[in-house]
């Protein structure tokens, strides 16, 4: 007879993943952490950074940044769906594309628009510096209103 075995991977341990878990399993699930104790929310090889863009001219901004880096892969985060049509070689996506996808050699994450969430920010930036020696690049667009993001993103991150 053959035996199965089942597996579930997920970089964040949350109250609902436990509680996935525990409803289909029928053992006891065991956790192995990685990088328990870990200080740092994001990777060495993540450079971020973030620019402060008129209402008016966000659109352009994003336009002039995709043109001059057509020969790189990129990620642009928008908070709606009705914001996102993708059909060239730039993701354009919403928040459901900021946990579990792996696509390689990611070099830029734009977030046209801000996360509602610290946790949120964390998982959209590690579309990118995948691996060990990884290297890419994340960028926030914020309006001037919008400038105290920064200080909360600077907040120790606590999920």
């Amino acid at each position: 007879m053959q035996e199965r075995q089942t597996a579930l991977f997920t970089a964040t341990q949350t109250k609902q993943v436990v509680d996935f878990a525990n409803l289909t399993f029928k053992e006891p699930p065991i956790n192995i952490c990685v990088d328990e104790g870990r200080s740092e929310v994001t990777v060495k090889g993540l450079r971020q950074g973030y620019c402060v863009v008129p209402s008016g001219e966000k659109f352009l901004f994003l336009y002039a940044f995709l043109k001059k880096n057509l020969s790189k892969k990129v990620m642009v985060f928008f908070s709606s769906c009705n914001s996102v049509q993708a059909d060239k070689g730039i993701l354009l996506c919403t928040d459901v594309a900021a946990r579990g996808l792996d696509i390689p050699s990611v070099d830029w994450i734009l977030q046209y628009d801000p996360p509602d969430k610290r946790k949120v920010y964390v998982h959209r930036v590690g579309r990118t510096a995948r691996g060990e020696g990884a290297e890419g690049k994340a960028v926030l667009f914020l309006l001037p209103e919008e400038l105290n993001f920064v200080s909360y993103l600077r907040v120790r991150y606590k999920s």
